[in-house]
Order: structure tokens, then C-alpha cells, then sequence
């Protein structure tokens, strides 16, 4: 897969991107939260709506992304990562799932817990370990990109990276177009 490699990826994945991405990672949970929240109006409400608002604001970066352009090198050493996901859903979803939305103090305890973890995901690049981009038919893939350790976001299968393009969007971190 030849990859674009000469843009800044401060240009195309501002903090407020690596935000969406977290935001996004969670999309299955607040399904969950509004399916056992039924009773719940104003939860289902909420997270009804953060669902379409991440949803859609996903879809828009990911249609400017592919308008980015740059230069071509070679990805070599494909291996599918996928397998993260799994522990990212046993490690930051179901912690979740018995948060009663009625009380204040659980509300407060669950924005800590969820700031804290999107901190850490924000900062340390793991844009990658996210269920809902599986969902949404992306794989995640290790491999390398002139002689660096890469990880890939694509639609293509193991064997059509090297044909198609890829945009860095973070460090050591690209997406296919």
C-alpha cells in the first residue's frame, strides 16, 4: 500500500480528532447504557444523541481525511492486530454496564473514570484500539513503513495494502483511503 508521508499530522489529527476517536470507541457501550436505561428518558435521550453527534462527526473527518494528499512509500510486514479490541471491550466497556445514571455521585465517579481513560487514550496514540472502527468494517494492522513500526486503519484486506493508499493521522499511525 503506497503511503502519503509528507503532511503534518498536527494538520489533519488535532486533539479534538483523537477526542472523536475516543468518543467513538465507546459508541457500543452507550448503545448498551441506552438499551438498559429504557426507563430513562433523559439517559436514553443523551446518549442517543452523543451516539448520532460522534457518529456523523466520525463520517465528516473520515471524508476530509481522504481529500489529503502527499507522497508514497512502501508498507511491508503486514500483520492483522484486530485482537485488541477484545480486551479493549473486556477493560474499558464493561466496567460500565451496572452505573446507576439516577444518582449524581455515580454520574461524577463515571466522568472521572471516563476522563482519565480518554487522557490516556488521547495521549498515548491508541487511536487504534477501538471496537466501533471494527464495527464499521476498518481492520487494524502492524506493519512497516520505511523500516518504521506502523499501524494501519483500513477497509482493504492483509493482501491489498500494498495497493492501495494510506494518510498518516498520528504518530506511526495511518488510515487507508
Amino acid at each position: 500500500m503506497p503511503v502519503r508521508n509528507n503532511i503534518d499530522s498536527r494538520d489533519v489529527l488535532t486533539i479534538p480528532v483523537k477526542i472523536l476517536l475516543f468518543l467513538l470507541s465507546y459508541v457500543p457501550l452507550y448503545i448498551i447504557v441506552i438499551v438498559l436505561n429504557h426507563a430513562n428518558n433523559d439517559v436514553v435521550w443523551f446518549f442517543s444523541g452523543l451516539t448520532i453527534i460522534v457518529l456523523l462527526a466520525f463520517l465528516a473527518v473520515y471524508m476530509a481525511i481522504r481529500n489529503v494528499s502527499g507522497t508514497y512509500s512502501r508498507v511491508e510486514n503486514v500483520e492483522n492486530i484486530n485482537k485488541i479490541n477484545v480486551e479493549y471491550i473486556v477493560t474499558y466497556l464493561l466496567p460500565f454496564l451496572n452505573v446507576n445514571f439516577n444518582d449524581v455521585f455515580s454520574d461524577i465517579a463515571v466522568l472521572i473514570i471516563f476522563f482519565i481513560i480518554g487522557f490516556i487514550y488521547v495521549n498515548s496514540d491508541m487511536l487504534y484500539t477501538n471496537p466501533t472502527l471494527n464495527l464499521l468494517t476498518f481492520s487494524v494492522y502492524k506493519c512497516k513503513v520505511n523500516n518504521l513500526e506502523t499501524i494501519i486503519i483500513s477497509r482493504e484486506d492483509r493482501s491489498d495494502l500494498n495497493r492501495k493508499e494510506v494518510i498518516q493521522i498520528g504518530s506511526n499511525i495511518y488510515i487507508g483511503k
